[in-house]
């Protein structure tokens, strides 16, 4: 029975993951103005999933909704404000430089867990944090001084509050959270439109969108990225925090390898260098937790 349910939390998050890997790539391709494009991602999110939910549900979505509680209202702020910063980075520097910070999120978990939760850390996560921290520094070395260096402070930013998200769905893992996914779309948009507003851009960027922007925007934002999101929400639940993260670095090693092909937007060095690094402390790291978890116990 625990073998099944493990399987099945295999076939959850990898399916999640493989959904989410192309992402970097179809946010280029829709080449749309930042917030423009958000707003239309977060509303198309949001009722995907909440479509999905009743469906799967049989009946009214909003009792799931409700029931979340506070819980669910933090893990919708976490998420909405992170997916903003996340789509934002990416016009701002280089797709792998987004994905290298998203890689560093195991090990920031693992610190959140430690200052929220009180989760007890071990070495092995001590230094996996000092590895992402080197790494960090490393990739931030090459825009210092550079516009990029706003992207990468988003992408950081995204990690860290991506992170706090992982954290609320494990200290509340006997809430349904999945609706909580739904309702930051619907907070990301309202952001946005607060930001289209404040910046004077207005409506202008909806007029400049053609047939492609709108084609590759609904493939990714109405499909993709909600079976992405629910399937990666559900998988903490089914597999342990530690296996989901090392499944999660699946999409930091095979986004940019899209973005290349199909672009051909070659990672600068010093990413390609700081990734190494954050890749190999994290993995070693979700490596040797999981050999922990499966020793067997002493006589």
């Amino acid at each position: 029975m625990a073998s099944d349910r493990r399987l099945l939390g295999y076939a959850v998050a990898l399916s999640g993951v493989a959904l989410f890997t192309p992402d970097a790539l179809m946010i280029r391709l829709a080449d749309a103005e930042p917030f423009t494009y958000i707003l239309i991602r977060s509303l198309l999110v949001a009722g995907a999933l909440t479509l999905g939910i009743a469906l799967f549900a049989r009946a009214s979505p909003w009792p799931l909704f409700r029931r979340m509680g506070r819980p669910g209202i933090w893990a919708g702020l976490l998420n909405g404000v992170s997916s903003l910063c996340f789509v934002f980075a990416f016009s701002h520097t280089a797709a792998a430089n987004v994905l290298v910070y998203i890689a560093a999120q195991p090990a920031l978990v693992g610190a959140i867990a430690w200052l929220v939760i009180r989760e007890p850390v071990g070495r092995s996560t001590l230094f996996a944090m000092l590895g992402t921290a080197v790494g960090i520094g490393i990739v931030v070395s090459h825009s210092l001084g550079t516009p990029s260096l706003l992207g990468d402070g988003a992408a950081l930013m995204a990690a860290l509050l991506s992170a706090s998200w992982f954290v609320v769905l494990r200290r509340h893992a006997e809430v349904d959270l999945v609706p909580s996914v739904a309702l930051s779309g619907l907070i990301t948009a309202g952001l946005c439109l607060i930001l289209l507003v404040a910046t004077g851009t207005g409506w202008s960027g909806f007029a400049a969108l053609g047939w492609s922007n709108i084609g590759w925007t609904l493939l990714n934002c109405g499909l993709m990225v909600p079976l992405a999101l629910g399937l990666v929400a559900i998988a903490p639940r089914l597999l342990p925090a530690a296996e989901v993260s090392l499944l999660m670095l699946i999409e930091v090693v095979v986004g940019p390898l899209w973005v290349w092909a199909v672009l051909g937007e070659v990672p600068p060095t010093a990413t390609l260098i700081g990734g190494t690094v954050i890749l190999l402390s994290v993995g070693t790291h979700a490596a040797l937790r999981l050999r922990h978890r499966r020793a067997p116990a002493p006589a």
